[in-house]
């Protein structure tokens, strides 16, 4: 059934029509929660399949190509394939009318729509959703969280009107598409033109050894990531960051404090959360556990692949009725970035940034503050931007500013935003 193929594709693969996943509810951050979002478009962003510009016209053309390819590769005669590309692009023209932009996606309060399953059912009728979460090994959903109503409302309208060839072509599409990097060359250079040379502007492929080590670094991240951080990361640097951080939290919150414009009631609240940021420098303290995972050798290098991307997506399934793990972190220490995550108020700086020359133990402060410092207050301000500043202390959506603050801050947000 469509709802059984669907959920398959969840598994990692791909996210035909809309995309599911656990995370913590936004409004009881110690809870899992079960999410649904809008998906199902190749080109990810709206604006690709609606603006009429010349440039966002060539990548349309290139991803129409590019599925034309695909169907050809796979055996589709060429007038069938051309038919099945436009029937893929069609669909995916229809999600994008109905998906939400950019800048209402960043307005979590619009997105936070609570269904029990019989209510999840009862509005988007046309798709058995009982059937789709067993699909997925669950039989504990009992709250939904539907962050984009209008384009599930479309999702529901296609799945009945849509004929069965189309909804086929859309399905074989988004999972040869998935499988592209890891099958023959032709695969592997159609995908680039599209995804890399089209949408990125990059020319040239990295080579076969580079791409193969995405996998492992992607799909067994943390395992790697213990290896880079005993080679790469000595205590020392975990250490003299924890300082940075310490005196860059003092010095933000100076800022707070003398703003002149922030009640002081605002104040208080905005310094409790501060203070309260937990900081993750490096690596977890608990490492993931990869001892269910095996690599067959008589298998494909696609069906190994596979069955990572199914271990992964079990996993985060998985956390659905369980209390919120906040020591998990959403990125790999091998990773060179950093991030700010609402949901449990943390920080986190990965060993793979905290090299030079990003940071360096032996510089001197300045260098140190002058680099990796302008990380750490990027993050820490995430805190409190237009995102942020809905979450309180503990990771809730709650409204801990007074009304006259709030819409100083959207005042001064606009004034930002013309410049």
């Amino acid at each position: 059934t469509l709802p059984e193929m669907v959920a398959f594709m969840h598994m990692g693969i791909a996210s035909p029509f809309f995309d599911s996943g656990v995370m913590a509810d936004l409004k009881n951050s110690d809870v899992n929660l079960m999410y649904i979002q809008q998906s199902g478009m190749g080109l990810g962003d709206r604006d690709y399949y609606l603006d009429e510009d010349a440039n966002t016209k060539k990548v349309r053309e290139a991803y129409l190509t590019y599925a034309n390819k695909l169907f050809t590769f796979i055996g589709y005669k060429k007038s069938d394939a051309k038919k099945a590309a436009e029937t893929v692009l069609k669909i995916e023209k229809e999600l994008a009318k109905a998906a939400m932009t950019r800048e209402e996606q960043r307005d979590y309060s619009k997105q936070y729509n609570i269904f029990t399953l019989e209510e999840l059912q009862a509005k988007y009728p046309n798709f058995n959703w009982k059937s789709y979460f067993s699909g997925l090994g669950l039989n504990n959903v009992n709250r939904v969280c539907v962050s984009q109503l209008d384009f599930m409302k479309k999702v529901d309208e296609l799945i009945s009107t849509l004929k069965e060839k189309e909804i086929k072509e859309y399905l074989i599409f988004k999972y040869i598409d998935a499988a592209a990097p890891y099958l023959s060359d032709a695969f592997n250079e159609a995908n680039f033109d599209v995804y890399s040379r089209a949408l990125s502007g990059k020319q040239v492929m990295q080579p076969r050894w580079k791409r193969s080590l995405n996998v492992p670094n992607t799909l067994l991240g943390e395992g790697v990531g213990q290896l880079y951080v005993e080679k790469y990361f000595p205590a020392e640097s975990k250490k003299k960051m924890k300082q940075l951080v310490d005196n860059l939290r003092i010095a933000l919150g100076e800022r707070i404090a003398s703003l002149t414009w922030m009640s002081p009631k605002t104040k208080v609240n905005a310094l409790v959360k501060l203070n309260s940021f937990t900081v993750k420098i490096g690596y977890p303290d608990k490492w993931r556990d990869y001892s269910a995972v095996s690599v067959n050798p008589e298998l494909s290098y696609w069906e190994n692949v596979l069955a990572l991307k199914k271990f992964d997506a079990q996993f985060s399934y998985s956390q659905l009725g369980q209390p919120v793990d906040k020591d998990r972190w959403q990125m790999t220490p091998q990773t060179v970035n950093a991030y700010y995550d609402p949901s449990t108020n943390e920080i986190c700086f990965p060993a793979g940034i905290l090299q030079r020359p990003y940071f360096d133990p032996d510089a001197d402060d300045a260098c140190n503050y002058g680099a990796i410092g302008v990380v750490i207050g990027h993050e820490m301000t995430h805190g409190f931007d237009d995102q942020g500043r809905n979450f309180d202390q503990n990771g809730n959506m709650v409204d801990w500013w007074t009304e006259e603050d709030a819409k100083e801050f959207q005042k001064l947000a606009d004034k930002l935003g013309a410049q």
